[in-house]
């Protein structure tokens, strides 16, 4: 690294510590122009003939005025053609703008003078001249604001970094300090006051992960890579520079980088591009009147973004702390592993919890609090721990919830789980490799939004307010944030000589496999008591073990199906039927029923057979396509029961879309 001497313009090499006292140089470099270069400057003469030299030399000449005797001008004192010093300079660039004494930011396309404004203002008494004066400061204010400048991306940390900033127009005359046209700077680029003021600054740690790339959101680069590079210092990490690597590549290798130091949770509030969240099919809108069962396929996301312009909504996104629940989180060649905390949103989809929040994000019933926490959506893959991000159908890629919901407390209480996370950067090519087949990629992407229900005398149906009917296409619409479990219950008016299963109850657990309830007239009639999961006896039996007979409500709802549990719990382990091969028997303490859990994928096909082993039926639910009608294309599960005589009984459908 080199250093300018401002006395005779001659490249010192830099190599004393600690370096002398020293004037930098902020700028945009000039695309139509040619730029000094180290090289240019192996022969002063030369270099001082060219058009853009005007600018060391400037630079020099205030230096000096300062009592300066050095410079630093990032065209001339990197050799560029030296990959090491070029790598180097780039990783220790925000270190070079914070030792400097000083820093002239050169707004080479601002043409106004300031020719001061406020002491003319406050010398001359006349209101006019007031007036005046502040029009003209409104002009140049804007004009400011207006600056190329702005838009680079090398020239953030250039605001930043510096003690002492003045800002000179294209005659190099002097239009103001950080500290007088603080107003200006924080308008225009949205960082805070007291991150620019050296004097009351608290520190960039201060600022969330998403805060501080949102300040780069609308800013560019000549080389797309350097978009990810310029912002090393604004986050105090090193990298390699890999030029060629493309812009998503080394913006992923950024954020990579700023995980292995941070637990900052804000790195994940990055909104999805309209254009993508346009795209987005899932049925997960918080507004209930626009849930349709009817979806495509879904547009998927890794859990980092692809450039800083995805943050450019997060200026208000800022970090919670809390004194558990956290877990570290690493990138594998799984993708980016984590625990978080989880609601269940949708059939396979969880709304899972970030440590951050943003006032500006209404909370999902409306109100703007501050005991809130964002969240984002993910949908399981293939594999049971791989998970990418989607949005809403209406594109909503951030979603906020008030705390009481987050810990299953107040008026709208949601079940929550921590749960394991991996998460490709690219799911589409996860799923790819891990499927392979398109229609089975189909299954991995689609997902239960609803239970479709037979019209036909033989069964009656009943059904709960958490999942509104649709009766002309006979849905069962399983709403966003509602609760797992229970959906429907089917009972059966066939005669029992023919069929002897009289009750059938469906829903889903909390991993979003399908759960299904079949009780015959004994099943129904007759129970013991149960252990509950806080091992209590259930207020269902009777504490002396005596047997008591209760309403259809009461039947199956000891077994949980009704509750919030989590079915996969120790203390519910219990209750579901032991299935040897594909035969399931009756449950231990209640002859008559089964508790029966298919796969999210591969479903059940079970036979049902009593304790004696007499068998009543083959018990199905498969995943099929429907081929004809308003639902042509969508995906289901169908359930069915087959018989004595081979008599198959249709009884019920899960909408799939």
């Amino acid at each position: 690294m080199w250093l300018i001497r401002a006395s005779d313009k001659v490249l010192v090499e830099a190599i004393r510590k600690p370096l002398p006292a020293y004037a930098i140089l902020s700028h945009v470099w000039e695309k139509e122009k040619h730029e000094v270069t180290f090289q240019d400057m192996q022969d002063p003469q030369k270099a001082s003939e060219m058009e853009t030299f005007a600018k060391i030399r400037e630079t020099c000449v205030l230096a000096l005025k300062k009592n300066l005797k050095y410079v630093w001008v990032d065209t001339c004192c990197i050799n560029k053609q030296d990959s090491t010093e070029l790598s180097e300079a780039i990783n220790s660039m925000y270190d070079w703008y914070k030792d400097a004494e000083l820093c002239y930011t050169f707004l080479s396309d601002v043409h106004s003078e300031v020719d001061r404004w406020s002491e003319a203002a406050t010398v001359h008494h006349g209101l006019r001249t007031v007036v005046d004066s502040q029009v003209k400061y409104t002009e140049v204010a804007l004009e400011i604001r207006e600056s190329k400048w702005f838009k680079r991306g090398w020239t953030l940390q250039e605001l930043i970094a510096p003690k002492n900033v003045v800002f000179v127009n294209r005659y190099w005359k002097e239009l103001g300090t950080k500290e007088t046209l603080a107003t200006i700077l924080r308008e225009r680029t949205g960082i805070p006051e007291d991150i620019l003021i050296l004097n009351k600054k608290k520190g960039l740690s201060s600022q969330s992960v998403a805060q501080r790339m949102s300040w780069a959101s609308d800013r560019e680069t000549t080389r797309k890579e350097d978009l990810a590079y310029c912002l090393l210092g604004i986050f105090g990490v090193n990298i390699p520079m890999l030029y060629g690597e493309g812009e998503t590549r080394a913006f992923l290798r950024l954020q990579e980088e700023i995980i292995r130091s941070s637990d900052d949770h804000s790195i994940f509030s990055w909104r999805l591009p309209a254009w993508q969240s346009s795209e987005r099919e899932l049925d997960n809108n918080t507004d209930s009147n626009s849930v349709t069962p009817h979806q495509s396929k879904l547009s998927l996301h890794g859990l980092l973004a692809h450039n800083p312009e995805a943050f450019r909504e997060c200026r208000e996104v800022r970090k919670t702390t809390s004194r558990k629940g956290r877990s570290a989180y690493t990138m594998t060649n799984r993708g980016l592993s984590i625990k978080l905390t989880a609601i269940l949103w949708s059939m396979n989809t969880y709304l899972v919890r970030l440590y951050c929040d943003d006032n500006t994000v209404a909370t999902s019933d409306g109100a703007h609090g501050d005991s809130s926490r964002l969240g984002i959506l993910l949908t399981r893959l293939y594999e049971d721990d791989q998970y990418a991000r989607i949005a809403t159908a209406s594109g909503e890629s951030i979603i906020r919830l008030d705390d009481s919901r987050w810990n299953g407390k107040g008026q709208n209480p949601q079940y929550t789980a921590i749960i394991d996370i991996n998460v490709p950067q690219n799911p589409d090519q996860v799923i790819a490799e891990s499927v392979g087949d398109g229609q089975l990629e189909d299954l991995c992407t689609r997902h239960v939004s609803g239970f479709r229900l037979p019209d036909h005398q033989m069964f009656r149906w009943s059904y709960w307010n958490a999942c509104p009917w649709n009766s002309k296409d006979s849905i069962m619409e399983m709403k966003p944030l509602r609760t797992f479990g229970r959906a429907a219950r089917l009972e059966i008016q066939a005669p029992e000589s023919k069929v002897k299963i009289r009750e059938i109850k469906v829903g889903f657990d909390f991993d979003c496999n399908p759960t299904c309830f079949v009780a015959t007239k004994t099943g129904l009639r007759e129970k013991v008591p149960f252990q509950t999961r806080n091992n209590q006896v259930s207020a269902f039996g009777d504490v002396d073990n005596r047997r008591s007979t209760y309403n259809s409500d009461e039947r199956m709802g000891f077994l949980g199906i009704d509750g919030r549990d989590v079915f996969d719990t120790t203390a519910w382990t219990v209750a579901w039927s032991r299935i040897s091969g594909n035969v399931a028997t009756e449950l231990g303490l209640h002859p008559g029923m089964w508790a029966l859990k298919g796969d999210r994928l591969d479903g059940l096909n079970v036979k049902l057979c009593e304790q004696s082993g007499k068998s009543l039926g083959d018990l199905c639910i498969e995943r099929v396509a429907i081929k004809s009608g308003d639902e042509e294309g969508h995906l289901v599960w169908q359930l069915s029961l087959t018989v004595e005589e081979e008599e198959k009984r249709t009884l019920g459908r899960f909408l799939r879309s």
